[in-house]
């Protein structure tokens, strides 16, 4: 709201300027004695355009900046998570929950999942990740930010794995191997699961605010054939103090 107010000032400020430009020429066009065209010195008009423009700027920046500083958090009673592929697909989201009731952002989430792989799968694994937020009642895109978050491409997920570029005699990090979980791929067929597996959430690099609804569709793609889907919707509500 306070933005819509700076551009709706500046507009006003524009338009009077403009008017008073407009007099001063009709009134030396009036009381003068020949036809010549007048010239009017305009380098106030220009001081007060640049003059407006800056305090537009630092009023925007400030108003950002507040945005940014502000702590927000999942609400826990409008997120959901699906598998929305055909029974066909080699991945299978089994389970998806997310805890704690209220998850902070930036903070940690605890992820608890069940997935089920039906052969193995070898490099690459592409993915494409569309995130959506409401606006004034329609989805819009959200772009892909430098900390890949967003709606994002992912060539190859397995070169996401600690160990992509290791050995195959590396170990796996402990945290993944006290999970039973793969560091590299070839990603075996089994089931894979993890109990209060914990994540955590970076602040998105947007200095804008970030309640809203949010719905986030996931697609894993091998051969350009989709072997995995999943469906996640959420809200975004500002933290209380």
């Amino acid at each position: 709201m306070e933005t819509k107010n700076l551009l709706i000032s500046l507009c006003l400020t524009l338009i009077m300027l403009t008017l008073f430009a407009q007099s001063e020429l009709i009134s030396k066009l009036k009381y003068s004695n020949h036809l010549d065209v007048p010239k009017i010195d305009l380098s106030k008009f220009a001081k007060g355009v640049d003059s407006i423009k800056t305090d537009m700027k630092q009023k925007l920046a400030t108003t950002l900046n507040k945005a940014s500083d502000k702590m927000y958090k999942v609400d826990s009673l409008m997120h959901s998570a699906s598998d929305c592929g055909p029974s066909s697909e080699l991945v299978h989201i089994d389970e998806l929950s997310f805890s704690p009731d209220s998850i902070s952002v930036p903070g940690n989430l605890t992820v608890n999942a069940k997935v089920t792989l039906d052969k193995d799968l070898q490099a690459p694994i592409s993915a494409t990740v569309v995130m959506q937020k409401m606006f004034f009642g329609h989805w819009i895109n959200i772009p892909c930010t430098s900390d890949n978050i967003g709606s994002c491409f992912y060539e190859d997920v397995c070169q996401l794995l600690p160990n992509a570029d290791q050995p195959d005699n590396t170990p796996c990090p402990k945290e993944l191997s006290d999970l039973d979980l793969p560091c590299k791929c070839p990603l075996q067929k089994r089931i894979y699961e993890v109990k209060q597996l914990q994540i955590q959430i970076p602040k998105p690099d947007v200095n804008l605010p970030l309640q809203g609804q949010y719905q986030v569709n996931a697609q894993l793609t091998l051969k350009e054939e989709v072997i995995g889907c999943v469906d996640i919707t959420f809200t975004v509500v500002q933290a209380k103090k």
